[in-house]
C-alpha cells in the first residue's frame, strides 16, 4: 500500500527528511500513513512492522536510518497497531540504488538481506519510504519468508516509476 506518488511535494519532503536530517518531518509523514497502516494491521494478528534496512554507506552519510525513524513514529501514531522490529539487515555490501536502473537494482539486491528469528511464525508488514522498482521490497520479502515470517503486506509513503537509465 502506497500513500502518495513521488511528485514534487512528496519528493521535497522526503529529501528534507532523509538527506537534510529534518527528522521532525517524521510526524507529518507518519500522520499521512496511519490509516493505511491500520487497514493493513487489521488483516493480521499482532503483525510486525519491519523497516527495510539502510545500506552502511547511507547510514554513515546520514547518521540515522530514515525508515527506522519513520516506522517508529508510525507505530506510536497508530496506537501501537503493530510491533516494530529491526529484523532485516544486509548480509553483504550493496551499491547505492539511486543511480541504478531497474535491472541493476534487482541484481544489486539479489540475496543481499537476511531476517532474524523475530519474524519466525509472525505476520509481517514491510515498510519503506519510497518504492521505485519494488526490488527492495521483493528482496526483503524473500528474506522474511526464508526466516519463517508470513508476509501480509507492505507500506510505503511514496512510489515512483524509475525513469532513468543506469549512469554507471
Amino acid at each position: 500500500m502506497v500513500v502518495a506518488s513521488f511528485a514534487a511535494d512528496s519528493q521535497s519532503i522526503l529529501h528534507a527528511f532523509k538527506e537534510n536530517g529534518q527528522t521532525a518531518l517524521a510526524g507529518f509523514l507518519a500522520d499521512t500513513m496511519v490509516s493505511s497502516l491500520l487497514r493493513l494491521a487489521e488483516s493480521g494478528h499482532s503483525p510486525l512492522l519491519v523497516p527495510v534496512p539502510s545500506s552502511a554507506a547511507n547510514y554513515k552519510k546520514r547518521g540515522f536510518k530514515p525508515t527506522r525513524v519513520l516506522a517508529k513514529r508510525l507505530c506510536r501514531e497508530s496506537g501501537q497497531a503493530c510491533a516494530l522490529t529491526d529484523s532485516l539487515s544486509f548480509k553483504r555490501i550493496v551499491a547505492d540504488q539511486a543511480q541504478l536502473d531497474a535491472e541493476a537494482r534487482k541484481a544489486n539486491l539479489a540475496d543481499s538481506m537476511v531476517a532474524d528469528s523475530r519474524v519466525a511464525g509472525r505476520e509481517v508488514i514491510l515498510f519503506d519510504d519510497v518504492v521505485t522498482t519494488g526490488s527492495t521490497l521483493i528482496e526483503a520479502a524473500r528474506a522474511v519468508t526464508l526466516a519463517g515470517g508470513k508476509m501480509i503486506g507492505f507500506l510505503a509513503f511514496a512510489e515512483t516509476i524509475l525513469k532513468t537509465k543506469s549512469k554507471s
